[in-house]
């Protein structure tokens, strides 16, 4: 058997994103082409209740360094060394 790649949408919905402002964690639910002017967008959700609204913005604010992928086993006390405001330290890890 072999193992299975993630692609496309699947890839960004896998796993858990955090918000670094507020530290919650959101789930990609899809991403979407708004008709209009043919905008990317991500519709998102807290995976803390089920029944949580699903909230949409634009890709790139979404991918802007608001949010990061959390992977499994990866885990950190705070995100203030991920923030645009620490990035230009030295050893600092860019958002």
């Amino acid at each position: 058997m072999s193992a299975v790649t993630p692609t496309g949408d699947e890839y960004l919905t896998l796993h858990p994103w955090r918000h670094l402002k507020t530290g919650k964690m959101y789930q990609i639910v899809m991403i979407s082409t708004r008709e209009s002017d043919h905008m990317v967008l991500v519709s998102y959700r807290d995976v803390s209740s089920a029944s949580a609204p699903i909230w949409t913005r634009p890709a790139i604010e979404f991918y802007d360094g608001r949010f990061v992928r959390i992977f499994p086993g990866f885990m950190f006390k705070d995100a203030d060394h991920l923030s645009s405001s620490s990035s230009d330290k030295k050893g600092e890890i860019r958002s």
